[in-house]
């Protein structure tokens, strides 16, 4: 028996020895706690002491982290195509860094956060990401109504700009949500000057539930939401050269 403890402690510590992330340390600890291994509290401690000292150590690149510094870092994009694509990973990131970094700064967003705000907070994090091969700006003001969105130009390749267009998704009934994908964004920005094909409608999740209804009475969740917008933007893409998509960006509970 003594062997076979042996055998499933290694088993155990190759699956949850490495991972230091805080669910793997609280499966460990959960482990620990079942006895499932006699309870040897001295060997339990130093195994919890020594995932915490390696925890804290700086992690090398992965494969993929190289990978994509050298496709997002390093080889600016070409195209309008590239530059969406560059676009929605780099979102992405800064959702992503926003809901797991150690310094938590969720707590600057809430219900009385403005669309300005916000699209004055996310432009200041995308420009530090550009590194400098595309330039990025806040719309202006037309038609007496206050912009929400962020004008993206590309330097150098075919100079293809990138409108990116915010809603808070708490703000906004159902049914205006979807049509200003294609009454503001498609049919107010992406006409006329032929650089400007490429178009990312961003609803900005906060947690709080959305409000209203479609034109058919129904009421979606933001899963089933998503996917209506998804389906509409693919459904205007290629008409004109266009290119529409549909990004969402969660800010999860503190």
């Amino acid at each position: 028996p003594r062997r076979q403890m042996e055998e499933v402690r290694r088993v155990v510590e190759s699956y949850l020895g490495s991972d230091y992330s805080p669910a793997g340390r609280d499966a460990l600890v959960e482990f620990i706690g079942t006895r499932i291994l006699p309870s040897y509290p001295e060997w339990a401690e130093r195994w919890l002491a020594s995932h915490a000292r390696e925890a804290k150590k700086p992690k090398p690149w992965t494969v993929e982290e190289v990978s994509r510094f050298a496709r997002l870092g390093l080889l600016p994009p070409s195209n309008g195509d590239g530059l969406l694509a560059h676009v929605v990973a780099e979102i992405a990131g800064i959702c992503a860094a926003l809901n797991e970094s150690e310094f938590d700064r969720r707590a600057l967003f809430n219900n009385m956060t403005s669309e300005s705000d916000f699209r004055a907070w996310l432009g200041y994090e995308l420009d530090r990401r550009l590194l400098g091969w595309a330039s990025i700006t806040q719309e202006t003001v037309t038609r007496g109504e206050k912009r929400t969105d962020l004008r993206i130009e590309l330097r150098g390749g075919d100079n293809a700009v990138l409108v990116v267009e915010i809603k808070l998704a708490h703000r906004w009934n159902r049914n205006v949500l979807l049509n200003k994908l294609k009454s503001q964004l498609v049919d107010q920005y992406l006409i006329g000057d032929k650089r400007v094909r490429h178009g990312l409608y961003l609803l900005v999740d906060f947690g709080i539930p959305l409000k209203g209804s479609l034109e058919d009475g129904s009421q979606p969740d933001l899963a089933e939401f998503g996917g209506l917008l998804s389906e509409l933007a693919k459904e205007l893409s290629g008409v004109e050269h266009r290119v529409v998509q549909y990004l969402q960006f969660s800010i999860l509970e503190t």
